[in-house]
């Protein structure tokens, strides 16, 4: 990896690095992708959690 001496370099690399993932991948995508999958993993989770409380009371 090059040595980056000053911030000037340092943010010239993330602007090229940024640049470089958006031209490559779709990064909303991902993000929509990741997040739905975090929701119905936790929905998922809370449901299971509330079904195990009912049934210790009621049995």
């Amino acid at each position: 990896m090059k040595v980056l001496s000053d911030w000037r370099s340092v943010r010239l690399w993330e602007t090229r690095l940024e640049h470089e993932l958006h031209r490559n991948y779709s990064l909303r995508t991902h993000g929509i992708l990741i997040g739905t999958f975090t929701l119905l993993l936790m929905w998922g989770v809370s449901a299971r959690a509330a079904v195990c409380v009912w049934r210790a009371k009621a049995g």
